[in-house]
């Protein structure tokens, strides 16, 4: 099964360096970039997985995971909103 998550990391995180360690990431199956400090992931592990793989590449700087299948709500641009209802959970 694989499940969305909005990763949101400090603003001294470098987000695209994190973004091509989380492409070298075999548990991360897809990214898309949302805001300068915010990433939409997909992945078959849970936040807490997802988590220790963000931390891997970000030190002890802060960073949250949060689940998107459950209720979410914003305003984003429609790429973003299709990436998230397209995205997750899937049965594999």
């Amino acid at each position: 099964m694989s499940w969305t998550y909005l990763v949101a990391v400090d603003n001294t995180i470098d987000l695209m360096l994190l973004i091509t360690a989380l492409d070298r990431e075999p548990a991360i199956d897809n990214w898309f970039m949302i805001m300068g400090t915010a990433v939409i992931v997909t992945s078959g592990l849970d936040a807490g997985g997802v988590a220790r793989v963000v931390r891997k590449h970000t030190k002890n700087r802060r960073f949250i995971v949060v689940d998107l299948d459950t209720d979410r709500n914003g305003w984003l641009h429609r790429s973003a909103w299709d990436f998230i209802r397209n995205s997750g959970p899937t049965e594999e």
